[in-house]
């Protein structure tokens, strides 16, 4: 994440590997989907998502979301991803409240099989949908009140 002035404010490190506890993964078996996911911390101290997708019974999706905290992002710019993908596009979501469901601002991208690369992007390409919905009468982001991370496939 950058702030306006270009510095730069890490938000997740996993150097300390317990700090994987601050994620969970969400797949498609809340709604009766069969996909898979799972993460883990590598020995190079970077989070590592993992699994399968499945379309049987009407799934289609795996995720990865941050504990619910407020990150306080006032000042800030954007985020920066450093990911080493599969050559896929994913999507990065932003929630504004604590609660498992409701309105997400979400951005896409694009990986690059087998390389790392760094993902930038400013908060207002962050868009408000609800359940695959786009919502545009929810307001822009609002970087006072960001309280997780996602990071769905």
């Amino acid at each position: 994440m950058t702030k306006e002035n270009d510095s730069t404010l890490v938000l997740f490190s996993f150097e300390n590997r317990n700090d994987v506890r601050l994620w969970r993964v969400i797949n498609d078996n809340v709604m009766g989907g069969l996909s898979k996911g799972d993460i883990s911390v590598t020995e190079d101290s970077c989070l590592k998502f993992y699994g399968a997708i499945s379309l049987e019974n009407n799934g289609g999706f795996s995720s990865v979301r941050s504990q619910t905290k407020d990150f306080n992002l006032a000042g800030t710019a954007g985020l920066i991803f450093r990911v080493k993908g599969d050559g896929k596009r994913y999507k990065a979501y932003l929630r504004m409240d604590s609660s498992f469901d409701g309105i997400i601002y979400q951005t896409a991208f694009e990986t690059v099989s087998g390389k790392w690369i760094d993902v930038r992007r400013s908060f207002s390409t962050f868009e408000p949908t609800y359940h695959g919905r786009s919502m545009p009468d929810a307001g822009p982001l609002d970087t006072n009140e960001i309280k997780s991370h996602c990071c769905p496939r």
